[in-house]
Order: C-alpha cells, then sequence, then structure tokens
C-alpha cells in the first residue's frame, strides 16, 4: 500500500525492515526524478519529495517495483557494545523487571546474552533500532516521554532495543550504559551501526565505563573537514552578545542523511529565512541567523546590506529600527523588545559561511555539530561573510495569522471515530516543551482506540504524533528522524512557519485540509 504523507511525501508500506532496506537499495541505485530523501522504518519507507513532482508518476514507479523485492537481510558486521546495567545508568530496570515478572539480573542475562540485529538507523543520529528481543525481555514504551535522556542510554521497547547516542527525548525504558561512541558526523559512515549488523552487549562493571569509552576501534578513520567555501567578502561578524538562542541555520538542512538518524534539520520558518536572503540579495538557501526571543547585539566589520524578517523582535540597524520585511545597510545590529512572534532571521549580503558539515551549514544542538561549533553563537564569536553576488528583491516579512491547516494522517483508524475532527473543534495551548524537535500541545486528550504504538516509521515535517498520554506534538525542523506512535496529522507546509512563531502559553486550532475522503486527495495516486 502506498499513501500520501502530508504534501510532498509517500508512505510506502513494505511489510518488514529487510523489504524496505531492498526498496531504499533499488532507489540508490536507480533514482526516481523528484525524490530527494528516504527515511527506512520499520515497516515502511517514507519517500520525500520535491514539492513539485507528480505523487501519481513517483506512486506508479514504485508500485512496480514493490513484486520484485526480497525479504533478505542485509549482510552485516558484529558490533559488541559494553554496557554497564541499572543503577543511576539504568533507572528503568526495576521496572521492566517487575513488567517482565522476572528479576533485575534476570533482565540483564537475557538483555546480554542475545545477538541482535539491527533493523535500521533512525530517530536521532546514530540511533540503532535493533531487534527482536527475547519475548520475556519486550515492554511497552513509557506513558509520557521522557524529555531528555543522556547520552549512551541503553533502552528497550516492545520488540527492541536501542542505543541513544545524545540527550534526547524518548519513551523507551532505560536500562543500562554504554560509553561508546555511535555518531561521528567526520566519519564515513557517520553512524557505528548499520542495519544488518549483529549486535551483543557486554556487561560491564561501572567503574569500567571510563575505560571503554571513546571511538570504536573497527570504525574508520575521520575524513578530512569539508574546506570548500565560497568566495568570502573580508567581511565578518563580530558577536558582542549572543542572545537567548541565536543559531546559524540553513533553509535545505541535510536531506539524504536521515537513514543514518540525522535530522532533517534547517530553519524552523523556512518562508521566513527565505524572504530575509531575498531582501539581503542572497539565494533562498543561504545560511542566515536564527534569533529566538532576546536577539544578539552584533558588529559587522565593514558596513553590509542586511534583511530582516519572521518575528519582531525590536531589531535595529546602526540605531534605527528595522521592521520585518526590510532591509538597509549598516554595521551595528541589535534588538530590543519583542513584539510578536517568536523567530526572527536574519540575512546578511554574501551569507554566512560555516564549515558545512554532511552538506549543510545549519547547527544541530542536540548532537553538537554544524554551525559554530554546533551551539549558539555567543560573545567573542567571530563569523565570516561570503562575497555578495545578488539584488535585494521584495519579500514579506511577517506570516498571516489564522489557523492551522493540517491534512488526515496515515493512522486515523487507530484512533477513536471523529477525533481529527475534535482535534480541529478544540483549542490548544503550546505547552512549555517546545523546541526545535517540536511543540507538545495541551488540552482535551486525543483518544487512542488501538494501543498507541506503531512500528517505528519516518517523520516528515509537521507530522502530529499522539503518544500514549493523548497530548499531540507537532513534529518540526529536528524532530526524530522517526517515531513510534500515531500520527493524526500533518501540518501544511505553508503553515509549519506560522506553528514556529508561536510561544509556550499561545494558543493555536487546526483547519482540516486535504481530506482523504475527498476525490482530488483519495484519487492521487490513481
Amino acid at each position: 500500500m502506498i499513501q500520501p504523507f502530508g504534501e510532498a511525501a509517500l508512505l510506502v508500506e513494505v511489510g518488514d525492515w529487510q523489504r524496505g532496506q531492498a526498496l531504499l537499495a533499488s532507489l540508490d541505485r536507480e533514482p526516481i526524478v523528484g525524490v530527494v530523501d528516504l527515511v527506512p522504518g520499520m515497516e515502511t519507507l517514507l519517500v520525500e519529495l520535491d514539492p513539485s513532482a507528480d505523487l501519481k508518476v513517483v506512486a506508479a514507479e514504485l508500485e512496480r517495483r514493490l513484486p520484485t523485492l526480497h525479504g533478505e537481510a542485509p549482510s552485516g558486521r558484529e558490533r559488541l557494545i559494553p554496557t554497564s546495567y541499572g543503577g543511576e545508568f539504568g533507572p528503568d530496570l526495576d521496572d521492566v523487571a517487575r513488567l517482565t515478572r522476572l528479576s533485575s539480573d534476570e533482565v540483564v542475562a537475557l538483555h546480554a546474552a542475545a545477538s541482535l540485529r539491527v533493523q535500521l538507523v533512525g530517530f536521532a543520529p546514530g540511533f540503532a533500532y535493533i531487534g527482536d528481543l527475547p519475548e520475556a525481555l519486550r515492554v511497552p514504551r513509557l506513558e509520557s516521554p521522557r524529555t531528555t535522556t543522556p547520552p549512551g542510554s541503553v533502552a528497550v521497547a516492545g520488540r527492541q532495543t536501542g542505543i541513544y547516542p545524545a540527550p534526547l527525548p524518548g519513551g523507551w525504558r532505560v536500562i543500562g550504559r554504554t560509553p561508546t561512541t555511535l555518531f561521528d558526523p567526520h566519519r564515513d559512515p557517520p553512524a557505528y551501526l548499520a542495519p544488518g549488523d549483529l549486535v551483543r552487549f557486554q556487561p560491564i562493571l561501572p567503574t569500567a565505563l571510563e575505560e571503554h569509552a571513546g571511538i570504536p576501534a573497527d570504525w574508520p578513520d575521520r575524513k578530512e573537514p569539508d574546506s570548500h567555501r565560497s568566495e568570502l567578502s573580508g567581511v565578518q561578524i563580530e558577536v558582542l552578545d549572543g542572545g537567548l538562542l541565536t543559531t546559524v541555520q540553513d533553509v535545505t538542512g541535510r536531506p539524504g542523511w536521515r537513514r543514518y538518524g540525522v535530522q532533517a534539520g534547517g530553519t524552523l520558518d523556512p518562508d521566513a529565512a527565505a524572504a530575509a536572503n531575498r531582501l539581503a540579495g542572497n539565494t533562498d538557501s543561504a545560511a542566515v541567523i536564527e534569533v529566538t526571543l532576546l536577539g544578539p547585539s552584533l558588529r559587522l566589520s565593514a558596513p553590509a546590506r542586511v534583511g530582516i524578517a519572521g518575528a519582531d523582535l525590536g531589531a535595529t540597524l546602526d540605531g534605527t529600527p528595522l521592521a520585518p520585511g526590510t532591509s538597509g545597510s549598516g554595521r551595528l545590529i541589535s534588538f530590543g523588545e519583542r513584539r510578536s512572534g517568536a523567530r526572527a532571521y536574519l540575512a546578511i549580503a554574501g551569507g554566512i559561511e560555516v564549515e558545512r558539515i554532511l552538506g549543510s551549514a545549519s547547527t544541530d544542538l542536540r548532537s553538537g555539530f554544524g554551525g559554530v561549533g554546533g551551539r549558539a553563537v555567543r560573545a567573542g564569536d567571530r563569523l565570516d561573510i561570503g562575497a555578495a553576488s545578488g539584488h535585494a528583491r521584495a519579500a514579506s516579512g511577517r506570516p498571516a495569522a489564522g489557523q492551522i491547516r493540517i491534512l488526515p494522517g496515515p493512522h486515523l483508524n487507530r484512533f477513536a471515530p471523529g477525533m481529527l475532527d475534535r482535534l480541529c473543534e478544540a483549542a490548544w495551548t503550546v505547552s512549555p516543551q517546545a523546541d526545535r524537535m517540536g511543540y507538545r500541545l495541551d488540552g482535551r486528550a486525543v483518544e487512542h482506540s488501538e494501543i498507541p504504538e506503531v512500528p517505528s516509521l519516518g517523520l516528515p515535517l509537521g507530522a502530529i504524533q499522539v503518544p500514549p498520554d493523548g497530548r499531540p506534538i507537532v513534529m518540526l525542523a529536528d524532530r526524530p528522524v522517526t517515531g513510534g506512535y500515531p500520527v493524526i496529522g500533518c501540518v501544511a507546509r505553508a503553515d509549519i512557519g506560522r506553528v514556529a512563531q508561536l510561544l509556550p502559553g499561545d494558543t493555536l486550532r487546526f483547519a482540516r485540509t486535504g481530506d482523504q475522503g475527498d476525490a482530488a486527495w483519495a484519487g492521487a495516486l490513481r
């Protein structure tokens, strides 16, 4: 079965992860025009498309290839993962023992004795879904996901075990910790574990964690950093004050790397970022500065053209107000009182020039790479500016107000009847758990009709996941690559920026569009 997933993606049900890997390999060998990224799931392959691609043409070619696929597991390597179980490193071990009616020692023994196959890499950079666990160890996810899971956490959920490579939110039950590094963007491949690898967990004492820390010996050497940069203008930005959260981002993010668990990333409000670039005379995809709530203070080494769009955070250029949707030339950029929105985008003629990691200048805050050392900018940083080559163009500064349009998701049958309509009838409040990964919403709980878990699948931009607690989560630029909660809907791409401009405590309403029952939508693949 092939169905639309949002406006520019197809969800292909392949039955199991081996067939998903086979289809992925087929599309690598013989690409389909219009396909921009492929995200394997446990029983699906998410095929993301250029918005101009013809859904019917791509779907027809996928249908042609499906019958030829074989379900053989890809060949892999043996990987030994040293793990300290229980205690402060395995806070859920006792709960797993209780749920499985085993002792904690029996849980550890069963987990460490099994040779388990890596089925896919997703969710986050280097996060491997490893299975199948012995039936005696299978437990459900947490009712409400943790907002942060420590890096190296070894966890279980359902038929699988996995290792969190960075501080991440997650709903798996943590039973131990490994000091092994699992992701390095400067290696090829950037993920240590790959589909088909055989994994065994080796119990170690907590005192041995430091001894086993670091890069595995059988991982290829680091690549030389990408030294390619555009021609520089000689102008630099000096950061006088970094503000609350100021990062380098670009609109394109990192397509093509999601099979290794690398988030798409990029600007949270891509339309505003593109508008700022047009105002500065750049291409839409040039790297910009994303400013959150409380802006920075920046000084250019020479006057340059500046464009700004998105939120109104009280920007000034050489002391003169610089409203969203305008541009000017000057040296000193400051921000004052917030008037509307959450994120402003600052573009400098020529674009921000930083090392491109995995093809992008964007900052990945959780995994700590891209932009300026994988972090927010701070006082004392200096950023290079490329040579200006274009002409300024008119652009809109702020998104229009109104309801957030959503399309039906692929799991409507897993929710109570009429639940999508109820989602749209209700008012939702952005919770404090709102960041670049996604916004969790508070309101009347969405009701599931089945167990609120699905085999992990790729998540397009704007997917609305609903975990067991019934609180929807809108997935944004730094969303997990894959997720295991049912998806009730998907935000229209034109409205993504409007979601990203909301703050905790703000209210939003959804409006249903593109109904799969409508002839135009249901017939999209016929």
